[in-house]
């Protein structure tokens, strides 16, 4: 919880002594005391002026913060657009890559191909859970075989 921050005793004494400064110009001006309601203007007046340069100074604080705050989220979205763009680079140089080093066409050539052909052709070639229970198969069989001898 936010507490409200005491009143400086100094601010007070910065007020009254301008309050007391304007009180004997005024009385030297008209080279007679002040009435009651004539002292008491003038003591709002500089409160009043005190109150607007304390609101004018908290606003500018707050301009300031709220500049500050923007230019952190403009600096985020900067690095968050840098960062995408180096992921599309990416993403372009890999494709890149991908029609440059696009083997499409050697592909329909199942002939030409050595492990293809080891294999006994592109239907034979098993991967994941295919290829296991193939291994699985013939890991059997050869336990087999070796219990029978």
């Amino acid at each position: 919880v936010k507490e409200p921050a005491k009143a400086d005793d100094l601010d007070k004494t910065d007020i009254q002594t301008q309050i007391d400064e304007q009180i004997n110009a005024m009385e030297a001006k008209l080279k007679r005391p002040l009435k009651l309601r004539e002292t008491k203007a003038i003591e709002r007046k500089v409160q009043r002026a005190h109150e607007k340069e304390k609101e004018r100074l908290r606003e500018e604080r707050r301009r300031a913060r709220e500049a500050e705050e923007e230019e952190i989220k403009r600096k985020q979205e900067e690095e968050e657009e840098v960062k995408a763009r180096s992921d599309c680079d990416l993403v372009e140089n890999n494709n890149i890559n991908k029609k440059f080093y696009d083997d499409s066409d050697e592909e329909d050539d199942d002939d030409d191909d050595p492990f293809l052909t080891a294999i006994g052709g592109r239907s034979k070639l098993l991967t994941g859970d295919a290829y296991q229970n193939m291994m699985l198969e013939k890991e059997k069989r050869l336990s087999k075989i070796q219990i029978s001898n």
